[in-house]
Order: structure tokens, then C-alpha cells, then sequence
């Protein structure tokens, strides 16, 4: 019989290259952790002058002519809708020096920045006169782009003047061509404008159909200043049809959507339904406080239409709260505002701030151009700190991890030269039990031989025994006869007489 003792030893190679294989997943998903939030960090420092200070240093810095008049464009529309005074002082600057190097796309993009300036201050005719300049040059130039937003501006100034007719012609151009663009954030505007048209007219079925569409495309990619427009078009359908509940809640959400991206012009808007829609559920508190909001922004902004329309929903409010006081001063406003209008006292302003404004200009300049330096030098150094504490990090972890990596591997080693040893007892001590087998199945062999001669040795000897037996049988036999014969001689011996 063999005997053997085994045993499951490790093998070295699959085992390290199982730790290897655990330490490098572990290695890659640092690195790119790490790269990942680099990458936000300079988002984040990138940003750190706000993008406005950026685009007027860069204007500061860049000599390229194109370059500047781009910025200038870029600088008047991001003031468009928070501060008209600076949209106006960049969208002008940016005119005249596309005028002076006669660069046809700069004087077209420039026309239609400045021209939507005077549009969103009240000046039609003014914006009407440059949007008429910006659409042929982009006709010389077939640029779609410049005539589908110029077409959408001009809707607007017509249905500003309630010539809803004139005002559907343009937005439906402007539809045209923005359709043919694979961006579908474009759509939003003359979606909502034509759902604007059809809600004025009356047409509620398609205007909810082309406030769902501009609806569906912001929500989808996060353009908050279309959603908001969408979300309050939707709010006075709502507010049509009675729903109250969706009416206000559409309101809040465009509001809240404008307040996100500081849209000041957009705020007035919501402020405007919201005041209107108060009215006319009779809730005069809130209709006030909306209206007055509207009355303060508007007034700050210099936006003269929308001053005159709140002065007209506070005349109601008061007029319906009995504070005819209040109302009687709303009506001196309404009309001292209108008379403004109508004199050329605004063009006269408009020119006069101008003049003001190159002065002040070249001083913010200044001024903006060393804070900029300064937080600009500033976020560079934060940026520097950030990494060499990102680098001191990253260094310590693959440390650590060189140094755990270097640990498993040697305490793999010694477990392995551990079980290599007891292996190698093992296979002695089988060796060795292999040998004892050996010879104890010879002796075992040597045991047989000797039991079988045995055997036969007992065989004959009790075939011997059997035949001694035998003999003594035979002799025992034969001496019972013999004593008998005797005891029988001896018997006769006496029975016979002497003579």
C-alpha cells in the first residue's frame, strides 16, 4: 500500500498578478479622478474673473481690429438685458470701428447688437433704421444667421406697435431659416414669439402648440431665458383657460428661470404678467407689490414702455382699492411720461450720455483693466497652490501605493518560498513513505513465501503425525490383542487339571 500526504500551494505568478492587476485599477481610477477635478478646478479658477471682466480685458489687450469689434459685440449683447447704458456705449464703439476698417460681418453684427439696444430701450425708429442696415449687408453676404435674428427683432418691434399682422410675417421669415440650423436652441425664440402673436389674436390652440415646442427644446438644453419665455406664454394660456393652480406656477418658474441668469429685462416681463394676472383675480396686494417691482426696474433701466405700463396696472390697482389719490398721481406720471415720448428728449439724452460716457469709459477701462490684472494674478497664484497641493498629493498616494505595491509583492515572496519549503518537506517525507512502502511490501512479499513453506511444512508434518498415529493405533491394536491372547493362555493355563 502507498502512502502520500498533499497540499494546494500558491502559485506565485497568478497571485501577483492578481495584486498588480487590483493596484493598477486602483492607480487609473486616481489618476483620472484627479484629472477630472483638474480640470474642474481650472473651470472653476478660468472663471474666476467673471466672464464679462474677461471679454473687456481681452478687448483691452487684442490689437486685431476683427478681433475687438467680435468683443465689442460680445460685451453689448451680454449688457443688453442687465445694464442698457454700457450695452449701448460697447454696441456703438463696436459700429464704429467695424465702420472705420470696413469689415462688412462686424458692420452687420454691430447694427443688429445696437439696434436691439434701442429696441429694448423703447427707440423704434432707431432700431428699426440699423436692423434695416444689418439686414443688407447680411444680404450682400448671404449670412442667414444675421437676417433670421434680424427678422426676429423686427417682429418684435412691430408687435410692440400691436401691428400682430406685420409682426407674424417676420417671425415666420425668421422661422424659415432658423429651421435649416442643426442648433436647436435658435427655435426657442421665434417659437415663443409666434405663440405670443397667436395668444394676441386670440388663436390659443396654435399658440399652445408653439409654446409647447419652445417650451420642450429650453427645458431640454437648459436655455433658461427661452424656458422662462415659454413658461409664462404657457402661464397666460393658463390663466385663459381658468387654471390658476398652473397659471401661477408657470409665472413663479419663468421668473425664478430669469432671477437665475439676472435677466433684468425678463424680470420686468414677469413682473408685468404677474402684476396683470393679480389684477385680474382681484388680489390687490400682490398685483401691487409686482407692479411696483416693475415700476422700480423699469424706471432704473431707463425702459420707458414698460415704466408707462406699470403707471397704467397701478391706476387700476388704486382706482379698484379706492386710493384715488394714489391714481390721480399715476395719471400726472402716465402723462408727463408720454409727453417725454413724444419730444425728442430721449435722442437728446441718448446723445448726451454718449458724450459722458467716453470719458467715464476710458476711466472704467482703466480701472477694470488693474483689478483684472489683479484678480487675474491673483486666481494665477490660487491656480499654482492648487496644483502643487493636487502634485504633493498625487506624489504621497503613489507612494503609498508603490509602497503597499512592493509589501504585497514580497509578502507573496516570503508565503511562497514558505510553502515552497513545506512543498519540498512534503515531497521528502512521501519519498521517504514511498521507501518504507517499498520494503515493507518486500518484507510483506518474504512474510508469504515463509508462510506458504510453513504451511507445507505443517502439511507434512501432520501427514507424518497422521501416519505415526496411525502406527500407534496399530500397535495399541495389537497390544490389546496380544494382552488378550496372554490373558486367554493364562486362563487355560489354570483351567487344566494335573496329572
Amino acid at each position: 500500500m502507498d502512502f502520500c500526504i498533499t497540499t494546494k500551494v500558491i502559485h506565485t505568478k497568478s497571485n501577483y498578478g492578481q495584486v498588480a492587476h487590483n493596484l493598477r485599477n486602483i492607480t487609473y481610477r486616481f489618476v483620472l479622478l484627479l484629472v477630472l477635478f483638474n480640470h474642474i478646478i481650472n473651470i472653476n479658477l478660468s472663471a474666476q474673473p467673471a466672464k464679462i471682466d474677461s471679454l473687456i480685458l481681452k478687448l483691452n489687450k487684442t490689437a486685431d481690429l476683427p478681433d475687438k469689434v467680435k468683443i465689442y459685440n460680445k460685451i453689448c449683447l451680454h449688457f443688453t438685458g442687465k445694464d442698457p447704458k454700457k450695452a449701448l456705449l460697447y454696441g456703438r464703439d463696436g459700429l464704429e470701428l467695424a465702420r472705420r476698417i470696413d469689415n462688412k460681418i462686424g458692420i452687420a453684427m454691430s447694427s443688429f447688437r445696437l439696434g436691439t439696444v434701442y429696441y429694448v430701450s423703447g427707440n423704434y425708429s432707431l432700431a428699426l433704421k440699423l436692423f434695416s442696415q444689418s439686414l443688407k449687408i447680411a444680404d450682400v453676404l448671404n449670412n442667414r444667421e444675421i437676417k433670421a435674428n434680424v427678422y426676429n427683432n423686427t417682429g418684435l418691434i412691430y408687435r410692440a406697435q400691436n401691428n400682430n399682422q406685420k409682426a407674424l410675417e417676420y417671425f415666420f421669415r425668421s422661422l424659415e431659416i432658423h429651421q435649416k440650423s442643426p442648433d436647436s436652441t435658435i427655435l426657442i425664440a421665434p417659437y415663443t414669439n409666434l405663440g405670443d402673436i397667436y395668444e394676441a389674436t386670440g388663436q390659443y390652440d396654435n399658440s399652445e402648440i408653439y409654446y409647447n415646442k419652445a417650451y420642450k427644446i429650453a427645458k431640454n438644453t437648459n436655455h433658461f431665458r427661452g424656458l422662462a419665455f415659454a413658461q409664462t406664454g404657457l402661464a397666460n394660456l393658463y390663466a385663459i383657460k381658468k387654471d390658476h393652480k398652473k397659471a401661477t406656477e408657470l409665472y413663479l418658474s419663468g421668473l425664478a428661470n430669469r432671477e437665475k441668469i439676472n435677466d433684468i429685462y425678463g424680470k420686468i416681463n414677469s413682473y408685468a404678467n404677474l402684476a396683470k394676472y393679480y389684477l385680474s383675480r382681484k388680489n390687490y396686494e400682490l398685483a401691487e407689490e409686482y407692479a411696483n417691482l416693475m415700476l422700480e426696474k423699469s424706471k432704473e433701466q431707463n425702459y420707458k414702455e414698460a415704466y408707462k405700463n406699470s403707471l397704467q396696472i397701478l391706476h387700476k390697482i388704486y382706482a379698484a382699492t379706492n386710493k384715488f389719490d394714489r391714481a390721480y398721481s399715476t395719471v400726472l406720471q402716465t402723462i408727463e411720461l408720454q409727453d417725454s415720448l413724444r419730444s425728442n428728449e430721449t435722442t437728446k439724452l441718448i446723445l448726451q450720455y454718449e458724450i459722458l460716457a467716453d470719458y467715464n469709459k476710458k476711466k472704467q477701462n482703466e480701472v477694470l483693466t488693474k483689478n483684472n490684472e489683479k484678480i487675474i494674478s491673483q486666481a494665477e497664484v490660487a491656480r499654482v497652490q492648487l496644483h502643487q497641493k493636487f502634485l504633493i498629493f498625487a506624489i504621497l498616494y503613489l507612494l503609498i501605493a508603490v509602497l503597499i505595491y512592493i509589501w504585497s509583492y514580497r509578502l507573496i515572496l516570503k508565503k511562497n518560498k514558505i510553502l515552497e519549503l513545506q512543498k519540498q518537506q512534503i515531497n521528502e517525507k512521501n519519498n521517504k513513505i514511498k521507501q518504507v512502502s517499498t520494503e515493507i511490501a518486500i518484507q510483506e512479499k518474504k512474510i508469504i513465501t515463509q508462510h506458504t513453506k510453513l504451511k507445507k511444512q505443517t502439511q507434512i508434518i501432520k501427514t507424518q503425525h497422521d501416519k505415526i498415529q496411525t502406527h500407534e493405533n496399530y500397535f495399541l491394536n495389537e497390544l490389546n490383542n496380544a494382552s488378550y491372547v496372554q490373558k486367554a493362555a493364562t486362563s487355560l493355563k489354570l483351567d487344566t487339571p494335573v496329572t
